[in-house]
């Protein structure tokens, strides 16, 4: 084997490794956008509890991280937008809920336009 051949063929595992990796995380994408669809209902119904409003930023945190690194920046920067939003100071209304429910929509689209890692 070749030093070319021996660097294509890591280039291909390395790629396949990250395509698996992105597969996966699918799944915990949508789980942590359930969260963000919770605490945005619970917004609208005006029951938006200090736990949920916790949980609900710590997901936008991790899944802005997690976006990030798999090469998908808008939908990183939306989540960054939907933790801010639960990060702010002060009470949340609807019109914060409304405001994450565009968000996720554009991270879900986002997701959805994305073929993961190159």
């Amino acid at each position: 084997m070749t030093v070319g051949s021996t660097s294509s063929v890591a280039a291909q595992d390395a790629a396949s490794v990250l395509a698996d990796a992105w597969r996966r995380y699918a799944v915990t994408a949508a789980e942590r956008l359930e969260v963000l669809d919770e605490a945005a209902s619970a917004l609208g119904a005006g029951r938006l509890d200090e736990e949920l409003r916790d949980r609900a930023a710590a997901e936008a945190h991790r899944l802005a991280g997690s976006l990030g690194m798999f090469g998908v920046p808008e939908g990183s920067l939306l989540a960054l937008e939907c933790e801010h939003t639960l990060r702010a100071d002060g009470p949340l209304g609807a019109i914060q809920g409304a405001q994450i429910v565009a968000l996720t929509g554009g991270i879900r689209r986002e997701l959805a336009a994305s073929s993961g890692p190159e």
